[in-house]
């Protein structure tokens, strides 16, 4: 298992970075399921580094907590395979 905790201007700046890694990609949202501060989301991710590169693909369910009183993500926790995680940093 992978656990990554930072701050706000780091997952920021990673998000940043890993967007920029990419040529094309898509994300399509599959279902999205809630219960008052609990959610679930299940999509399907797939994307390209170049343009005539292999295509990435896989499915993904994140489990977001967030604050009663605001609505702020609390928590994201998120399933996939190590596999699929290290394939598409190659």
């Amino acid at each position: 298992r992978i656990q990554v905790e930072e701050d706000a201007t780091s997952f920021l700046y990673n998000i940043s970075e890993y967007n920029s890694q990419w040529y094309e990609f898509d994300l399509n949202i599959i279902q999205i399921l809630s219960k008052k501060n609990i959610s679930m989301v299940y999509y399907k991710w797939n994307g390209i580094k170049n343009k005539d590169g292999p295509i990435y693909e896989f499915y993904r369910m994140e489990y977001i907590k967030t604050y009663r009183k605001t609505g702020l993500v609390k928590s994201l926790e998120g399933l996939w395979s190590q596999t699929q995680f290290l394939d598409q940093l190659k």
